[in-house]
């Protein structure tokens, strides 16, 4: 899968509120202002808490 393939899969996917099934691995970090998070399930579980606010 291309960069540009992976892109339009992930944008697809929030698009139509389909986070549960994001193409990220179980060692995927996502870092932003408000802090570091590890790993998918606590991605997933983060974004699935917030959902309401999307």
């Amino acid at each position: 899968m291309s960069i540009e393939e992976l892109v339009k899969r992930w944008f697809n996917k929030w698009e139509n509120g389909d986070f549960h099934d994001l193409p990220i691995t179980e060692s995927f970090k996502h870092t932003s202002p408000f802090g570091v998070i590890e790993g998918r399930k606590q991605y997933v579980a983060l974004v699935d808490q917030l959902s309401e606010n999307f």
